[in-house]
């Protein structure tokens, strides 16, 4: 039982030091985009952010949406990876990832899904 104990304490603590490794290479990631550059990104990021999330509140859906969709997300993930930030391409390519399968029919319109 002390056994069990400890392995799972243990485990808990390799959990919690890969999560401040993990956000200690974020912060790298970000030291090394100049400010200026970053706010530009920031800004254009949230901007077609908020253009996909009114897309995906509003009821009318074709292949037109879909493809703005995932236009948006594309743009997103080049321009995270003109600032190096890894962290935020390998999100963003999932969000994508999703899109794309939907315009394949690959899997059915989410909504709810997308908007995570």
């Amino acid at each position: 039982m002390v056994v069990a104990r400890d392995v799972s304490e243990i485990r808990v603590l390799q959990k919690s030091a890969m999560d401040q490794e993990e956000k200690l290479r974020m912060i790298g990631e970000l030291v090394n985009v100049k400010a200026e550059k970053f706010q530009n990104f920031r800004d254009d990021t949230l901007n077609l952010l908020r253009e996909n999330r009114k897309l995906l509140k509003s009821k009318y859906i074709d292949t037109e949406v879909i493809d703005i969709l995932f236009r948006n997300m594309h743009t997103i993930k080049g321009s995270a990876r003109t600032y190096d930030l890894s962290f935020c391409v390998d999100q963003i390519h999932k969000a994508e990832q999703l899109y794309e399968d939907t315009r394949s029919k690959k899997c059915r319109w989410d909504a709810k899904k997308m908007l995570i």
